[in-house]
């Protein structure tokens, strides 16, 4: 499936952190496969996510890049991707961040959308 910036738009558009997250939650999913770049544009658009700006392929193998530097993913070979080690807070973190962008309470900064979700400017939780 690919995913054009013409689609529609109940596909939440998020880059930085979020997108990481939510690139590291569905590697998790399929941990111990190995993931194509176009498989993990599909994975983004079942949890009702796309990449904010750009070509699809090329903004998640940039964002994979800071995680394979940080050993949270592997590159096994072009285009190809699986988990490397996540710890267990940073799961939690990335599931939170994800429900709390996913509800509309929090842009994918982190930045409080809702008043009623606000702790010192920004989202708590």
């Amino acid at each position: 499936m690919f995913i054009s910036p013409h689609d529609p738009p109940t596909l939440v558009p998020v880059g930085g952190r979020a997108l990481r997250y939510a690139l590291l939650l569905a590697l998790h999913r399929h941990r111990g496969r190995v993931r194509s770049v176009g498989e993990l544009v599909e994975d983004l658009a079942a949890l009702g996510l796309r990449p904010r700006h750009g070509r699809p392929g090329k903004v998640v193998s940039d964002a994979l890049r800071w995680e394979v530097a940080r050993g949270r993913a592997e590159r096994v070979g072009p285009d190809r991707y699986r988990l490397g080690r996540l710890p267990e807070v940073t799961r939690w973190r990335a599931r939170r961040r994800i429900e709390l962008i996913l509800a509309g309470l929090v842009d994918d900064a982190g930045f409080a959308i809702s008043s009623e979700y606000v702790h010192d400017g920004r989202a708590a939780g």
